[in-house]
């Protein structure tokens, strides 16, 4: 596997890291759930050696990332009210 390859999947790993804090700030056990899902996928696929699978998989990345810093919503109880509210995160 070339070192640019590599360098894109560690720099994609990284980014996963930090978007799942992002999305998750406040909120330790869904961030450790995240990390451990997050790593769990990149040891099942560190051994692929299809170019085009690894490509798709890079690809992959960038579209994750994305949907956790601007596709997903948390929602926190409002206990008084009975509702949940939501922050946007843009």
């Amino acid at each position: 596997m070339s070192s640019s390859i590599v360098s894109r999947a560690l720099s994609g790993y990284r980014k996963l890291n930090r978007a799942q804090k992002k999305l998750f700030n406040g909120d330790i056990l869904a961030q450790s759930n995240a990390r451990i899902e997050i790593r769990k996928h990149f040891e099942q696929n560190k051994n692929e050696s299809d170019q085009g699978q690894i490509e798709q998989m890079l690809t992959m990345i960038d579209e994750a990332e994305d949907m956790m810093l601007h596709g997903i919503l948390q929602g926190k109880l409002n206990e008084d009210t009975g509702s949940y509210e939501i922050e946007r995160r843009y």
